[in-house]
């Protein structure tokens, strides 16, 4: 999640922001007045016109030593009878090396103008990392609340439960016999997450290994199995990607890729899974260091028991000539 994102500060009359360092505790402070929410509508009379709203941002950290920290935040949003306020607190911490924890708590109380009382919710996420050259891996829970806001931040979705697991190994071939393969790199993630409007479930499974090549080559293979639920029916759904890329010359890059399988059809209603095909092919060229050209063409398809329900060509082209 991103806790503070200053684009959501629209139209500011005024802004100041203050940042230091106190030994090892960083600290850092913003203010804004936006005039957005009060600006006349087009369309309709704006009930909260002329007024402003009021963010007020602050952040601490203090250092544990190397990468280590924990941290507190707090954000708020004022506005007319409403409010949002958040308070949080974060911590990251390495251990013996290899090892990785990071944990975030935030906890939202919101009241908008046109509601008479405040809601509150939470969120929270933890992820356990473990890193080495040959094998790593990386795990993950985060809960958000069904009513959790962040007015000065950005979050996709609310009321999630969500798991996360990713493990992936890697192989240095010896490169006196294949000089031409760098790495290797299989991987496997499993995902699931849980609706907590809903009640429904999502679920993902992917396959895959990448190849990493001489002249910045690169290969990936992907095989994906996921179950997705979208207004009242759940879909399971499998797809088959592979792509890559090289640098065959300094002044020559080239890459393509396809992807076949099931997917979604949202406009529908209802809703359907048909059988989609992709695939893409593009090049770059750069004579010199102040002249790119690059070409790709795009193409997708989707069909239902046969019959086309859609079939897309996009041509792409830019030529950049820096001065």
């Amino acid at each position: 999640q991103t806790a503070v994102h200053t684009r959501q500060i629209l139209d500011p009359l005024w802004g100041a922001k203050l940042t230091g360092t106190v030994g090892k505790t960083a600290l850092g402070a913003l203010a804004a007045g936006d005039e957005w929410p009060g600006l006349a509508w087009d369309d309709g009379s704006n009930p909260f016109e002329g007024k402003k709203a009021l963010f007020m941002i602050a952040r601490g950290k203090q250092s544990l030593g190397q990468d280590n920290y924990m941290g507190a935040i707090y954000s708020g949003r004022e506005f007319a009878r409403g409010f949002n306020r958040v308070g949080g607190l974060d911590l990251s911490l390495r251990f013996f090396t290899n090892h990785k924890i990071q944990a975030s708590y935030m906890q939202s109380f919101t009241r908008r103008p046109e509601e008479g009382s405040a809601r509150n919710s939470p969120t929270y996420h933890l992820l356990y990392s473990y890193t080495t050259k040959p094998f790593s891996m990386m795990a993950a829970n985060e809960h958000i609340g069904k009513d959790f806001q962040i007015d000065s931040g950005f979050v996709r979705r609310t009321g999630i439960d969500e798991g996360w697991l990713w493990i992936g190994p890697s192989f240095y071939p010896d490169p006196e016999k294949t000089a031409w393969l760098k790495r290797i790199d299989p991987h496997l993630t499993f995902q699931y997450l849980h609706d907590l409007n809903t009640g429904m479930d999502d679920s993902f499974f992917r396959a895959a290994v990448d190849f990493s090549f001489t002249k910045q080559g690169n290969l990936s293979i992907k095989y994906v199995s996921e179950k997705e639920s979208w207004k009242g029916e759940t879909f399971p759904q499998s797809t088959f990607n592979m792509q890559g890329s090289i640098h065959l010359t300094k002044w020559f890059q080239m890459g393509g890729g396809f992807t076949v399988g099931e997917q979604i059809y949202y406009p529908a209603d209802p809703p359907f899974k048909g059988d989609y095909f992709g695939a893409g092919f593009g090049f770059t060229l750069q004579p010199n260091s102040k002249l790119s050209l690059t070409l790709s063409l795009h193409h997708s398809n989707m069909k239902r028991e046969g019959e086309e329900i859609y079939n897309v060509n996009i041509i792409y082209s830019r030529t950049t000539y820096q001065f």
